[in-house]
């Protein structure tokens, strides 16, 4: 790892914990996705501030859905100028889901089948029809050059 990186990342330790434990940085990864990873990575995110893990990991991945996170999440922290508001930030991501943001996640998570069991079965047989639409043309073709 780059030593600009490690030395960011002490320095980070020390301005929360007041000394560096000597341990290798953790990251964590948000993946990609769309929305719904968006709401899986907040729910994950969620989950490590409830349990006091967030503030472990010292550098943060992401990629599509998990950039819209892992962006509010770098905007959050940047803000916290000292100890006590990190920890501030870390107590408030455990109760995301009584703010606004945490809220329309949730709530607009499902927009690809939000009528339940009738928009999945609207989604499975377009997918059949497709699937079959496209190996009748293959084997149409596939006719045609053994002629």
């Amino acid at each position: 790892m780059d030593d600009t990186i490690l030395q960011l990342v002490e320095q980070r330790r020390v301005a929360l914990d007041g000394a560096d434990d000597g341990r290798r940085p953790w990251g964590l990864a948000l993946s990609g996705g769309g929305i719904r990873s968006a709401t899986f990575c907040l729910g994950l995110v969620k989950a490590l501030a409830r349990n006091g893990q967030l503030l472990r990991f010292d550098l943060v991945s992401t990629v599509s859905g998990g950039g819209y996170i892992g962006s509010a999440l770098g905007r959050l922290f940047s803000d916290a100028k000292s100890s006590a508001e990190v920890r501030a930030v870390q107590a408030g991501l455990a109760n995301v889901d009584e703010i606004r943001f945490g809220w329309w996640l949730r709530s607009n998570g499902r927009y690809l089948i939000p009528g339940g069991l009738r928009d999945t079965l609207f989604a499975v047989s377009l997918y059949l029809r497709n699937l079959l639409g496209t190996h009748i043309e293959l084997a149409i073709a596939v006719a045609l050059i053994g002629l």
